[in-house]
């Protein structure tokens, strides 16, 4: 992004188990991650245990930058907030397809979720464009019960007492935690939903229900 900070895309500056990694220009930091995550679920296949990961990833943060295309002349794309859109879904598809691959699937909850809007598109703007982002959660049927748009308000908070639900705690009893299980939805309970959110944007604070 600026000339004194490291890129996330090509030749990216990156630390694996606390060493820097060497990259160079080819290098492309998406398919870095995507790539260590899916031999982190192999490993684990192969242990036979149960894993979480938290994949934080860049895209389709700014910079817009060309993404790798190897039908390209150029071997990249045309820059753009779309082509990192298309790229983020074959990033995803790739983490989906090795779930597959070994088997873990029906046994696992992925849950996608956005950031914010973009700089000059609903960033910190206190109106729902500013604190409206989508959340996709798939996985096996002993999870995730059905599938569909669903309307229902949730907030980044609800992702840990979910996980917890999910993983067979109750958080009933821990009253400091602030957000709200959304395993109902879940499991089939398509009514369920928070009666509002609070947002807070660069300042302002914002209250929102389905209908305002």
């Amino acid at each position: 992004e600026g000339s004194n900070n490291p890129s996330f895309l090509w030749q990216p500056g990156m630390i694996k188990n606390g060493e820097f990694l060497e990259t160079g220009p080819k290098d492309f930091g998406p398919d870095i991650l995507t790539r260590d995550v899916i031999d982190f679920i192999k490993h684990k296949k192969a242990e036979s245990k149960p894993f979480f990961v938290y994949y934080a990833e860049g895209l389709t943060h700014n910079p817009h930058d060309s993404m790798p295309d190897p039908g390209s002349p150029t071997g990249k794309t045309v820059p753009g907030m779309a082509s990192g859109v298309r790229y983020l879904d074959k990033v995803i598809g790739r983490l989906a397809d090795a779930l597959k691959e070994t088997g873990l699937w029906e046994n696992t909850v992925l849950m996608i979720g956005g950031d914010n809007p973009s700089n000059y598109l609903g960033k910190n703007i206190y109106s729902a464009i500013g604190v409206h982002v989508p959340l996709i959660v798939v996985g096996g049927q002993r999870w995730v019960k059905w599938h569909g748009a669903t309307g229902s308000l949730t907030d980044f908070t609800d992702v840990y007492p979910t996980c917890l639900e999910l993983a067979g705690i109750k958080t009933k009893d821990y009253k400091e935690i602030s957000g709200k299980s959304f395993k109902p939805l879940l499991d089939g309970d398509k009514s369920y939903t928070r009666p509002w959110l609070f947002g807070w944007c660069g300042g302002y604070r914002v209250i929102r229900d389905r209908q305002w």
